[in-house]
């Protein structure tokens, strides 16, 4: 199964929690909103300070044009233009954020936090599973690992051993996995290669 933990980018406080453990939940689909009060007022700040250096760069292209200015002045107002305009993007990028998403088609395993919490960045807020399809990692002896190696076509290719996995609980039967990735080097203790397969 992969696993996602949903963190935060930011100190905030949770406003509306929309899953509950055990929920199917679609890519795109609005997990968590945050609190969204204190990036919009940082947002409103970010586009007044870049709206004046935008009008004072505005100002002082027109200004060293007609050399009443240095350009040690005018590229100063063009660098004081940049950074606000970064600045803008970044208080955007941080709204954009009090809206947690869902990256992939899945399940909601655990929730760690609750509505109206005070969280922390980077503190895990929701698990997320997907659970179409099983990843198996196994360790591979150095004598085969050139026989496993990935195939152009993803299906396996004569001279290459097909590798399948079995379960008890589906005795008798045997299905295909697909290699995913391969370590290139071997751990020092078993001499063996980790490799990942996909079911």
């Amino acid at each position: 199964f992969r696993v996602l933990l949903v963190e935060l980018v930011q100190d905030a406080g949770v406003e509306t929690l929309e899953v509950k453990e055990g929920d199917q939940v679609k890519a795109g689909q609005v997990l968590i909103t945050l609190d969204p009060t204190d990036y919009q007022i940082a947002l409103k700040d970010a586009q007044a300070t870049f709206d004046q250096a935008e009008s004072d760069y505005e100002r002082a292209q027109e200004l060293v044009a007609q050399d009443f200015i240095s350009r040690t002045d005018f590229d100063a107002k063009e660098a004081a233009w940049k950074t606000a305009g970064a600045a803008l993007e970044r208080a955007k990028q941080d709204l954009a954020y009090t809206k947690l998403q869902a990256s992939f088609d899945g399940v909601i395993s655990q929730r760690y936090a609750e509505r109206f919490e005070e969280v922390q960045a980077k503190q895990p807020v929701l698990a997320m599973q997907d659970n179409q399809s099983l990843q198996i990692k196994v360790d591979i002896p150095e004598a085969v690992v050139l026989s496993v190696r990935p195939s152009d076509s993803g299906r396996p290719e004569p001279g290459r051993i097909p590798v399948t996995a079995s379960f008890d609980s589906k005795p008798g039967q045997a299905f295909d996995l697909v290699l995913r990735e391969i370590s290139t080097r071997a751990d020092p203790a078993t001499q063996t290669f980790e490799a990942t397969f996909s079911m």
